[in-house]
């Protein structure tokens, strides 16, 4: 785990697309820290082009290993993620991320 100071300087880096996919913390709870960041959330809230993809209903269970909670459902998001990301693999040819 790093300890030191981490000095991000090129602010390109904001408009990189940010998809978090969350098994715990639902997705509202996620936007309202966005919306009014403590300073441990001023890189989530700078970020231009955030997508959030819930796995879980509100008030579901949930957990920190949704690859082995909930496998299929995260497979699914993660390939939503790739496919709806602009530049995944596969777009330049039309082919489907994977083909």
């Amino acid at each position: 785990m790093p300890t030191d100071a981490l000095r991000l300087t090129d602010e390109r880096r904001r408009g990189v697309p940010v998809t978090i996919v969350t098994g715990t913390v639902p997705a509202n709870v996620i936007r309202e820290i966005a919306a009014d960041p403590a300073p441990w959330a001023a890189e989530l809230a700078a970020v231009e082009d955030l997508r959030i993809i819930q796995l879980h209903d509100d008030g579901a269970p949930g957990g920190h290993w949704p690859q082995f909670s909930a496998p299929e459902r995260t497979a699914r998001a993660l390939l939503e993620a790739v496919r709806e990301t602009p530049g995944a693999p596969g777009e330049e040819s039309g082919h489907p991320a994977g083909q």
